[in-house]
């Protein structure tokens, strides 16, 4: 059930005159898991959210101009800051709009939230999806966040510069009864300009995203608990579709960019929320509806591009579900196995990038249904499959631990702790699934000792730690996984 119209006119007011955390408070009030929060409503909550503070000494240089100013122009200055400037989202405003949305992602169903969102349909041939129709809007916040139903995912409302602090050149033009304030539109940035490139996560963006990942877990658990594959179908939509139906999603690009760039953050909060959203990847690309070469070999060439160190926090970051782990050992194979094949660090290519499809008529919004969960999802050609991943047996593990050294200290230390990766993760693998005949052979090579000694030949003469674990720690780690 959708909030009804009399409340959303009664938040919209609060908002058009600049009453934000008044409208947010009340918005608060009416939060209920039995009504679906107004879109319009979501995406102002972002934008608010999203609003840089004001520079530090905004207040002090108004101060100034107000103690030097005529008596007409005080007024006029006073008039602005209290009517005009007024309009703009106070630090206040954006704590409480992101207080919020953290409600409404713990009492609400993801769909809820994610239908205010911009997504692509699930194949070229469909239309991004229809939304309610909304009047000509009145509030500052309301005009300005029209720019979050144009953008192409969610991707980009968290880059640099997204929102950014403007003033409302039509917030003191006074309205005539009966009329309406024309939607003004942010003229276009020159692109003739040479700029840096935008940060991928903006710096007020963090808490935007860290928000969305919420939502997407809380969708993949949702999905697990009605017997399906734990998958998001909402991060599902936020991949640019394939140019058919029976084609697998391929372009994982920007998450992935984000994911890194995560990494690259000293915070330690900021580097969580990039093995978050990569275990969401992983676990999308454990379907069938992700083009699993692709994924593998796009992540592969930023693995590339890591420190030791850095792949070992993020791997250490990551879940230990079957999937994850399953996903760490082929990784770790897919980079081992062209180490061992050129005797220097691994040059990992994804394949060329596929056409863009030729523009065809739209064949209509994308269609909803509902499951056992009252949870609308996306409605793909075919239902979410499970992907089998390859079996490894003892031997193998230890054949690609037995690998080349190469001749880049930066490469080998990498491949070390890829293979330090790989004999831990198939322990663990190896422990959850119990006795059995691969277990056997991986417990007989535990207590003989070839797997230590392996790790020893690699780590060479005078080279005593993979990525700050030594050899001696590995063989006390392993020692745990003895039956």
């Amino acid at each position: 059930m959708v909030m009804h119209q009399n409340q959303r006119g009664m938040v919209d007011t609060c908002f058009e005159e600049g009453q934000y955390e008044s409208g947010i408070a009340l918005l608060d009030q009416l939060r209920s898991p039995r009504h679906r929060p107004f879109q319009p409503h979501i995406r102002q909550l972002i934008y608010i959210a999203l609003y840089p503070p004001p520079p530090a000494d905004t207040k002090e240089t108004e101060t100034l101009q107000l103690d030097s100013a005529s008596p007409s122009k005080l007024h006029s200055r006073l008039h602005c800051i209290q009517h005009g400037s007024s309009q703009s989202p106070s630090p206040a405003a954006t704590d409480a709009a992101l207080h919020l949305l953290t409600a409404f992602s713990l009492t609400n169903l993801p769909w809820d939230l994610f239908s205010a969102l911009p997504s692509y349909p699930a194949s070229a041939l469909g239309s991004p999806k229809t939304e309610i129709d909304y009047d000509d809007p009145e509030s500052f916040v309301a005009r300005r966040s029209v720019c979050i139903t144009k953008a192409k995912n969610v991707w980009e409302i968290l880059k640099e510069g997204f929102v950014q602090r403007k003033e409302d050149p039509i917030a003191m033009s006074p309205v005539k009864k009966g009329r309406r304030r024309a939607i003004v539109e942010e003229p276009p940035e020159d692109s003739s300009v040479d700029r840096e490139p935008r940060r991928v996560v903006g710096q007020y963006s963090w808490p935007i995203l860290g928000w969305l990942l919420s939502i997407f877990e809380k969708d993949e658990k949702l999905a697990e608990d009605n017997a399906q594959p734990r998958y998001s179908s909402f991060l599902l939509s936020q991949i640019p579709p394939p140019r058919t139906k029976t084609d697998a999603r391929w372009d994982v690009e920007a998450p992935l960019d984000i994911v890194m760039y995560c990494l690259e953050q000293t915070h330690p909060q900021q580097a969580l929320m990039g093995a978050r959203l990569l275990a969401l990847l992983i676990n999308l690309a454990s379907t069938t509806f992700i083009d699993f070469p692709m994924f593998l070999n796009a992540l592969g060439s930023r693995i590339v591009s890591l420190q030791s160190e850095q792949v070992a926090s993020l791997f250490a970051m990551l879940p230990q579900s079957k999937n994850v782990m399953q996903f760490k050992l082929t990784l770790c194979k897919n980079y081992l196995a062209g180490s061992s094949e050129t005797a220097s660090r691994p040059k990992l290519q994804a394949r060329a990038p596929r056409p863009v499809p030729a523009r065809r008529k739209p064949a209509g919004p994308l269609s909803v249904e509902s499951s056992k969960s009252s949870t609308p999802a996306l409605s793909y050609a075919s239902g979410p499959v499970s992907r089998k991943y390859p079996t490894f047996t003892a031997s193998e593990v230890l054949e690609l631990v037995n690998a080349a050294r190469s001749q880049d200290q930066s490469s080998d230390e990498l491949a070390l702790r890829m293979k330090w990766e790989l004999v831990l993760t198939y322990a663990l693998l190896q422990k959850q699934a119990g006795p059995g005949t691969a277990g056997a052979e991986w417990q007989i090579m535990l207590r003989d000792g070839r797997v230590v000694e392996a790790l020893k030949a690699s780590a060479g003469d005078g080279f005593t730690a993979t990525g700050g674990i030594s050899v001696q720690s590995m063989q006390q780690i392993l020692s745990v996984f003895l039956a």
